[in-house]
């Protein structure tokens, strides 16, 4: 596929997985593309510069913080469909199927 997925795995996912796999895939897509170009611009720079930076300053990270959690998972819940679990339970009542609870002596 164009986006580097798996398609037998359309078969053993939900449609929902489906597309949030789809969706990282294009974000990684973009991200490589990004770095491709940001390479690309940097050896322009460089390649124009009377004198070479030392590569420490060119590798230093403006930051050495860890991904903000929070912030990724404010993502992906925004992209869920807002639902309690009591709509959830009423939803899904009819499907179950009783099951005997052995603490009461029932079969």
């Amino acid at each position: 596929m164009s986006l580097g997925l798996d398609p037998d795995r359309f078969w053993q996912i939900t449609p929902r997985l489906w597309l949030i796999e789809c969706d990282a895939a294009q974000l990684r897509q973009r991200r490589q593309e990004d770095m491709m170009l940001t390479t690309a611009w940097v050896s322009a720079g460089l390649s124009r510069a009377k004198k070479l930076p030392r590569l420490k300053t060119l590798l230093q990270r403006e930051s050495d913080e860890k991904p903000d959690l929070r912030m990724y998972l404010d993502g992906v819940r925004a992209s869920l469909p807002g639902i309690t679990m009591d709509q959830w339970r009423a939803r899904h009542a009819s499907a179950r199927i009783p099951q005997s609870d052995s603490r009461t002596g029932g079969s």
